[in-house]
């Protein structure tokens, strides 16, 4: 789904993308517990969890019934640090290019 994105230019790097995963009710309880996880496993900017329908315009899976992928270009700006688009980003005022993890961070090296 990421290349067929690159492709059609609806992002260009990886951590442009928000993706939406649409879930039969087992898959999105097992998948529920490594929502944080999943934006890290998939290198994107954010990974969304909807139940089973309530997607429209994505990719449906031929090999899993039920799901459906759909990515999209971040709204959010991009951390200067780490590249991943955040709502955080520009809310410090001593690094305002940067997310609130890598403030974090940078407050812990200083």
């Amino acid at each position: 789904m990421m290349e067929l994105a690159r492709k059609d230019k609806i992002i260009g790097h990886s951590l442009d993308a928000s993706v939406s995963l649409a879930l039969p009710r087992d898959l999105l309880r097992g998948l529920k517990d490594y929502r944080d996880e999943l934006r890290s496993i998939c290198i994107v900017s954010a990974v969304e969890l909807v139940r089973e329908g309530k997607i429209e315009g994505g990719y449906e899976s031929q090999e899993y019934p039920g799901l459906v992928i759909k990515v999209s270009p971040s709204p959010f700006p991009k951390c200067e640090r780490c590249w991943i688009h955040d709502s955080t980003v520009g809310h410090d005022r001593e690094h305002p290019a940067i997310c609130k993890r890598c403030g974090q961070v940078i407050q812990e090296l200083d």
